[in-house]
């Protein structure tokens, strides 16, 4: 089951992906797409997979929360509730720093 989320994340992802670079590319009549460059697609597409990247972070610190709460001073589960915000917490910095990057050196070129 921890497999299978991740997973299907990222096949709906690039589904959507696949969508959008499809349909801008082709620009099919009827549909009022807006003209929109590679590197626009780009951005928008890396701010997404942030985002949910983002918020499965802030959910597995409300999770790891909730465990810790409810651990009822087991030492073991207040450990893995602990490594799991800190995890998460961690997981949450790289994607800020990423996206910090990736503006960054956008802007740039």
């Amino acid at each position: 089951m921890r497999k299978i989320l991740p997973i299907s994340l990222i096949c709906l992802t690039l589904f959507l992906a696949g969508v959008q670079v499809i349909f801008g590319a082709t620009k099919p009549s009827g549909l009022n797409l807006p003209d929109i460059t590679i590197q626009q697609l780009l951005t928008n597409i890396f701010n997404l997979v942030a985002k949910i990247v983002a918020s499965i972070a802030a959910l597995a610190i409300v999770i790891g929360g909730v465990m810790w709460m409810t651990a009822g001073g087991n030492a073991e589960t207040e450990t893995k509730a602990r490594q799991t915000i800190i995890a998460a917490v961690i997981g949450l910095i790289i994607v800020g720093a990423a996206v910090g990057i990736v503006n960054f050196v956008l802007r740039i070129f």
